[in-house]
């Protein structure tokens, strides 16, 4: 099947091979084979994979479902495709023509409605910026790029891989 790599993160790569479903990993893979990425990493999934089932299912949070082993010991987060991309990216292809004012404000209830729901349920956004904020068909806007955050009753250790 082929793939397509969306993006780079700070510690991950993002392809999808199905063009409605994201995968997040550290590592990726070609034809069952390693390709690139970093095997120090699979802690910081695994956590991540936990704050994003927390909340449970909401419209403004992107969807999670879950963790997918490729090989042993190497997963990835299959999450749901923003077919727009983040709003960062939405703003350096748009930077003359922005969203008229009833759309921008109904893009921040999006946010403030995904974030208060993360809050009310113990989860605190730790990273919030325009590469972590995902748009959707209509300019919908959800919070997403779970890697940290902190969840009340959870001692994890530092959220990035050294």
């Amino acid at each position: 099947m082929p793939y397509k790599l969306l993006g780079l993160k700070a510690t991950s790569y993002v392809t999808t091979t199905d063009n409605k479903t994201v995968l997040k990993g550290h590592q990726v893979w070609r034809d069952r084979k390693y390709y690139i990425g970093r095997d120090d990493c699979e802690d910081d999934l695994a956590r991540e994979a936990v704050i994003y089932a927390h909340p449970g299912d909401h419209p403004q949070i992107l969807k999670c479902f879950g963790l997918e082993e490729h090989c042993a010991g190497v997963h990835s987060l299959r999450l749901e495709l923003a077919p727009r991309g983040c709003i960062r990216q939405f703003i350096a292809e748009h930077p003359f023509q922005p969203p008229p004012p009833r759309t921008r404000l109904r893009m921040a209830l999006d946010v403030a409605m995904g974030v208060a729901n993360l809050h009310f349920r113990g989860v605190k956004h730790c990273d919030m910026s325009c590469r972590n904020l995902f748009l959707f068909d209509g300019l919908r806007v959800k919070p997403g790029d779970f890697g940290a955050l902190l969840l009340e009753g959870h001692n994890f250790k530092p959220t990035f891989c050294t």
